[in-house]
């Protein structure tokens, strides 16, 4: 496909969806939306910029840019991948001993954007068709065919049983209520009659009498023999 039938189909689209709907357009969803190659897609995002360059047109800019790292101490370099912006890309590259990709990721009206617009960019599209994810990709393999969509039918969910607890009944004490009246009142503040006497404090009596009077006795003798004596 050639650039002048990119540009005549597709420059449209991306000047609706980045300049007037304010979206963030990476390749990937540029790729899924439009049903063409990631290749293709990139290419239209770099001839969409370079367009709007010459209508000094501000857009923010993230590039990809992998590569192996200069090799540090102990010799080892290391791959990298990286998202970075536009003005930044200089200096990045800078780190990099060889670059093995640089292209376009996304488009965007705002100057910045967060890695998390970026990775909800690419959900969405991923959402509406999963099986379109891996279609328009570099990479191919006739044994890898997607199945047909189909619906997923729910078994109805089969109601649960509820187990309520056994609850012991307890027997009933029935509690009589006095009647709540004046004389019910009094009654419990009432004095207890003294005890009638008993047959132990009637002997004791007794037996204290017999004693008082034998101690009389004795002391009328003794009285009458002290009176007999010279």
């Amino acid at each position: 496909m050639s650039e002048a039938k990119i540009d005549g189909m597709f420059m449209e689209n991306l000047e609706e969806w980045i300049l007037e709907e304010q979206k963030v357009v990476t390749y990937k969803y540029l790729s899924r939306a439009l049903k063409v190659h990631v290749n293709v897609a990139k290419q239209m995002l770099f001839n969409f910029i370079e367009e709007q360059r010459k209508k000094d047109t501000e857009l923010g800019i993230v590039y990809l840019i992998s590569g192996n790292l200069a090799p540090l101490e102990d010799g080892v370099s290391k791959l990298k991948v990286v998202l970075v912006e536009d003005k930044s890309v200089e200096k990045e590259l800078k780190k990099f001993k060889t670059v093995l990709s640089r292209h376009v990721y996304s488009v965007q009206k705002a100057a910045k954007v967060t890695s998390t617009g970026l990775f909800a960019t690419d959900q969405v599209s991923l959402k509406e068709d999963v099986f379109i994810a891996n279609s328009q990709s570099a990479i191919k393999n006739k044994a890898a065919v997607p199945r047909p969509n189909y619906q997923v039918i729910k078994k109805e969910a089969v109601p649960k049983k509820e187990i309520k607890p056994e609850v012991k009944k307890e027997p009933k004490v029935e509690v009589k209520q006095e009647p709540s009246t004046i004389e019910s009142a009094f009654s419990k503040t009432k004095k207890k009659s003294p005890e009638k006497d008993t047959s132990a404090k009637k002997l004791c009596r007794l037996a204290r009498n017999l004693l008082t009077l034998l101690l009389c006795l004795l002391s009328r003798q003794l009285s009458r023999r002290l009176k007999l004596k010279p």
